[in-house]
């Protein structure tokens, strides 16, 4: 997993917004594209503002909670996807954004 520095909010396709990130994120796939019976798709998303965090598809619960295992899958493998534990408070603040914290 990796923590952008900057803004992930795409304003129109393929330009992203870019000032520094200030919030994190459970990010999501808008709901007419979910394939798999409204499951989404989930990942951890950098935003230079609340309102940037709230314009995002948020993912449901089911499929958070799914990515965070199979991160936690591969770290236990020796990937490095960064840190479980930013999961695990986005997923325990669901579906709030959190503050950016180093």
């Amino acid at each position: 997993m990796h923590l952008s520095e900057n803004c992930d909010y795409e304003i129109e396709p393929g330009h992203f917004c870019d000032k520094p990130a200030t919030w994190l994120a459970l990010s999501g796939e808008a709901p007419e594209s979910w394939a798999d019976q409204g499951a989404g798709n989930a990942s951890v998303a950098s935003f230079c503002s609340y309102f940037h965090a709230k314009a995002e598809p948020r993912p449901n619960l089911a499929a958070a909670k799914r990515a965070a295992a199979v991160i936690a899958e591969q770290l236990a493998g020796g990937y490095d996807y960064g840190i479980p534990a930013v999961w695990q408070r986005l997923i325990d603040a669901y579906p709030k954004p959190v503050p950016y914290t180093d």
